[in-house]
């Protein structure tokens, strides 16, 4: 396209209204991309996506988390909607990403803060069961629980992967143990 005809393109669709713009940032998405960041730094240092992948960290952990209790979404500065398992999973697996690939242990320690909160809030007793939203801060009559991922994984599975990876980081048996009933579970539905 010429420089005229793309000037003339231009001025006319400065005329029309713009198309709404999604400018809210989720804690589930932003998670997944913090892991892929952390590994293509891991991957090709030398091409500049872990400082990204800091800022990224550094923003998810502290303006998503005001007071320390995770949240599902920002936007112009407020948050809004407590965290459900899967925007605690993604972080946590984002973090651990981070971690392996800086060695800062803030995010590891993040990382095991997100994954007890999940045995806390989303797990049932004797760690049977998950749902997908804290039962204390839902109104729902019945906790939701996907029971097969979408074009997003699903929390129960990403809670899994990331209960396995706290394992292999500190040894903590009762992550191990959540990882194989979590994954028990799925299997047998």
């Amino acid at each position: 396209m010429n420089a005229t005809a793309r000037a003339a393109l231009l001025a006319r669709r400065e005329g029309r209204m713009p198309p709404p713009c999604d400018d809210k940032v989720l804690t589930n998405w932003n998670g997944l991309m913090l892991a892929v960041l952390a590994e293509a730094a891991r991957a090709f240092p030398a091409e500049g996506y872990l400082e990204p992948a800091g800022r990224l960290a550094e923003f998810l952990t502290t303006e998503l988390r005001p007071g320390g209790k995770l949240m599902h979404v920002w936007r112009n500065g407020r948050t809004a909607v407590p965290a459900f398992l899967d925007d605690h999973a993604s972080l946590g697996l984002g973090l651990l990403a981070l971690y392996q690939t800086d060695g800062a242990p803030r995010w590891l320690e993040i990382a095991l803060e997100l994954g007890e909160t999940i045995l806390k809030k989303f797990i049932g007793p004797q760690g049977t069961s998950w749902t997908d939203v804290d039962a204390e801060e839902s109104s729902l009559l019945l906790a939701p629980r996907a029971l097969q991922d979408s074009p997003i994984p699903g929390g129960g599975a990403l809670a899994a992967q990331l209960f396995t990876l706290l394992h292999a980081f500190t040894g903590t048996p009762r992550f191990a143990d959540q990882a194989a009933r979590m994954c028990s579970e799925m299997q047998d539905m």
